[in-house]
């Protein structure tokens, strides 16, 4: 008798091991997903000034054209990576 308590004493323990092993396992599945999230933005990031770094440069050989102001690039610059946020977030 003393040996199926002990028994089943050891597979609540385990059962306990387990329970807590899945709960940290979703925990860490969680912080995955959002490290997933933040390399994304930071992706979309670089390349937004990726593309206004090439869209100067061009600007720059086309010559003094009306094309813009830098300060409009970068407004739109700016609205971008607050819908990548909202998008991301």
């Amino acid at each position: 008798m003393a040996q199926t308590e002990d028994v089943l004493a050891s597979l609540e323990m385990m059962r306990e091991n387990l329970l807590e092993t899945l709960k940290e396992t979703s925990m860490l599945r969680h912080v995955a997903m959002e490290e997933e999230g933040l390399i994304g933005a930071e992706n979309i990031d670089n390349t937004c000034n990726n593309a206004l770094r090439h869209m100067r440069q061009i600007r720059h050989l086309l010559g003094p054209r009306n094309y813009g102001t830098a300060e409009d690039a970068d407004s739109k610059l700016s609205t971008g990576r607050r819908l990548a946020a909202v998008e991301s977030g």
